[in-house]
């Protein structure tokens, strides 16, 4: 079941890796939580849950050299992640069977150290008709004092993107 579900997995976010490439991810202005990398994780793990591309957008942080290659708009970024998705075989079936399945996601006190901070994450998923809880990490870097996903650690948006996911997501209990 594990290695289905890392398949699934990987199948699924290739999409979202590739798509990435064609927008950058800042915030225009801070909002109050935005400080917060608990609450900041917690909105990412649902705006993937909710296949919300526009907010991860904002959610999430690049490479510079990604970043110099993209252009500055969410709406180009959530048309590019769907389109990634919809050009991967099954994608976007693969995709909604496991964000569909996916509840109870939750986040605990990070672990702050400097500009990063590990948020411990976990979520219930319903595999094959069996319900597994998974515990991960979410990766996330101070960006002008708004907390975002930490994609800076790789100029492959692709590579990047499948490792964050799958920290994030975590494994089974």
């Amino acid at each position: 079941m594990k290695k289905t579900f890392r398949i699934s997995l990987i199948i699924a976010w290739f999409a979202l890796g590739a798509a990435c490439v064609h927008a950058q991810a800042h915030v225009p202005s801070a909002k109050p939580d935005v400080s917060d990398p608990k609450a900041q994780a917690l909105k990412l793990y649902l705006a993937i849950q909710k296949q919300d591309w526009r907010s991860m957008y904002f959610l999430t942080l690049f490479s510079q050299t990604v970043r110099n290659q993209m252009p500055d708009d969410a709406d180009a970024f959530a048309t590019g992640v769907r389109s990634g998705i919809n050009g991967a075989p099954d994608g976007q079936k693969t995709l909604d069977d496991l964000l569909n399945n996916l509840s109870e996601i939750a986040v605990a006190e990070p672990v702050v150290n400097g500009d990063k901070a590990d948020v411990p994450t976990s979520a219930t998923l319903t595999i094959n008709g069996r319900v597994v809880t998974f515990k991960g990490t979410a990766h996330m870097i101070r960006d002008r004092d708004v907390w975002k996903w930490n994609l800076t650690f790789s100029d492959d948006t692709k590579a990047a993107t499948e490792q964050a996911l799958l920290a994030l997501i975590g494994k089974p209990q």
